[in-house]
């Protein structure tokens, strides 16, 4: 496969919000209260953590994200609950939550470091442009027919239930439509907590219920190709990376799906 990038290096500083926004807060209470303050403080900031990572579990059901909220309880409780923190516990309490805090932050780098834990909208960007010719001038924000075909709608919501569970991205029904919306890595914050979003003005393919697809590609993600592309060909080329995957998935071959995006080799932080 030819692992040309056409899309630019991925700058965004999202992935440290989450340690950055804790630290600010612990410094900035530890200034107003004390160490005792600082302390709560942190551990609601990683329970409030806990929270958002279960309201992701519900939208993906992605079973992995209990991992990473079981370690942000421990964690938690193991900020004030610790020889150093302002609760007193035993040492059996103290060894409890420690060996359960490190089994669990070792269980989520191993799921973040093999992409369990990774959205894969940047990985279907770059699939869809492999192929596709630069040719400037060529961008509107129309969706563009990609075709026509043939499933019904058990075999759709398999799939939809494939595409969430495994961070593909967002899936969108309206008007006997079924909207695919990749998302990539850092955007997930963005659009799936966003309770005012527009999907229709992001990146996606629709499938309705008479079989056909349409294409739409945002102004946001065409510019973070490096290049400008053939909107046509890129329009035609992500509708054929979704109806590949849907292939793939009901001949049960999913692991095929994983496998595409996992050879282009995409740094796992973006």
């Amino acid at each position: 496969m030819n692992n040309q990038r056409k899309l630019k290096s991925d700058k965004s500083i999202v992935g440290l919000a989450q340690p950055v926004i804790a630290l600010f807060l612990f410094g900035l209470f530890f200034a107003l209260g004390g160490l005792s303050m600082a302390f709560y403080t942190l551990s609601f900031v990683y329970a409030m953590y806990a929270i958002s990572t279960f309201y992701l579990y519900v939208l993906t059901q992605n079973s992995d994200y209990w991992v990473i909220l079981f370690f942000q309880l421990f964690t938690a409780f193991f900020i004030v609950a610790n020889p150093k923190g302002p609760e007193y516990i035993s040492h059996a309490v103290f060894l409890f939550l420690t060996i359960n805090m490190t089994f669990f932050l070792i269980w989520s780098g191993y799921l973040m470091f093999t992409k369990k834990m990774k959205w894969r909208g940047r990985e279907i960007l770059e699939l869809a442009a492999i192929n596709v010719e630069k040719h400037p001038g060529t961008y509107t924000d129309r969706p563009q027919p990609t075709g026509k075909v043939v499933y019904n709608k058990e075999e759709l919501d398999q799939f939809v239930n494939f595409f969430r569970k495994n961070l593909l991205g967002l899936v969108k029904t309206k008007d006997n439509t079924i909207y695919f919306i990749p998302v990539r890595m850092g955007q997930e914050f963005s659009v799936l907590f966003n309770p005012n979003l527009n999907y229709v003005e992001k990146t996606w393919v629709s499938i309705d219920f008479n079989g056909q697809i349409s294409t739409f590609i945002s102004k946001e993600d065409y510019l973070e190709y490096k290049e400008d592309l053939s909107l046509h060909q890129l329009s035609q080329s992500m509708s054929d990376v979704m109806t590949d995957f849907i292939e793939l998935f009901l001949k049960g071959e999913k692991i095929r799906v994983m496998d595409k995006m996992d050879n282009l080799r995409i740094n796992v932080f973006t």
